[in-house]
């Protein structure tokens, strides 16, 4: 698929990167990727990787068969248990959600559960707000997504504040910050695939989330469907 398909809509950031490398960009602006290139990267992939919490003690190996749960989502709306109903997301609910998550044995990753609506209309005040009250609310390892990449060395700037020096969090980079790189059916998404390639540059870790829904933006068949998922 990655060979005669490709991925379409690439953004320049990825083509400066790719097509020195082996890849071909096609009379239909879909950048095929060639199969030996991708069995390359295969081989050359790390076979283990660290994901490192706030607190050390919190650090996790991922490698083999082993398997970690992480929470994620980002719906608007939360049911309140204290008025029986549902209301919007606030910021504080992601605070809460990032202690709960810190008390829970076998979570063992924050992934941002919630869109703050409040700052729904101001990004850069979602992202900054969302980033301080999940380091707030926990000691694990926190997964955030921004899609927009002039947010990213402010984040930085904010998780070195945290950690009390510039340069601190690229030693133990203890959040992920990603989102979703590719959309369906099988293009770059210009806003989030620009925060990976910035991610990537820096040598940090990228949370990278595809979504594709069987039967409609994917094949009916859960096959099919897994398949995009992996690209």
């Amino acid at each position: 698929m990655l060979e005669n398909i490709g991925i379409g809509d690439p953004i320049p950031e990825i083509l400066d990167h790719t097509l020195s490398k082996g890849c071909i960009l096609g009379s239909d602006n879909r950048l095929k990727f060639p199969k030996s290139l991708v069995e390359d990267l295969i081989d050359i992939a790390p076979k283990e990787h660290i994901i490192y919490g706030v607190d050390p003690k919190y650090d996790y190996s991922v490698t083999g068969k082993k398997m970690y749960l992480s929470t994620s989502g980002e719906p608007i709306s939360i049911f309140d248990y204290k008025t029986q109903s549902y209301r919007p997301t606030k910021v504080v609910d992601i605070y809460d959600a990032a202690r709960l998550c810190d008390q829970l044995e076998h979570i063992h990753h924050y992934g941002q559960p919630f869109a703050v609506t409040e700052y729904s209309q101001e990004r850069y005040v979602h992202d900054i707000n969302a980033a301080y009250a999940a380091i707030a609310g926990t000691q694990k390892n926190i997964a955030l997504a921004i899609d927009n990449v002039e947010h990213v060395d402010p984040l930085i700037n904010l998780f070195d504040t945290f950690l009390g020096g510039e340069g601190k969090f690229m030693k133990r980079p203890f959040v992920e910050i990603g989102g979703c790189p590719i959309v369906a059916p099988l293009r770059f998404g210009k806003d989030n695939a620009e925060v990976m390639v910035r991610m990537a540059e820096l040598g940090l870790t990228i949370g990278v989330c595809t979504a594709p829904q069987a039967g409609t933006t994917a094949p009916a068949s859960l096959a099919g469907t897994l398949v995009l998922s992996l690209c």
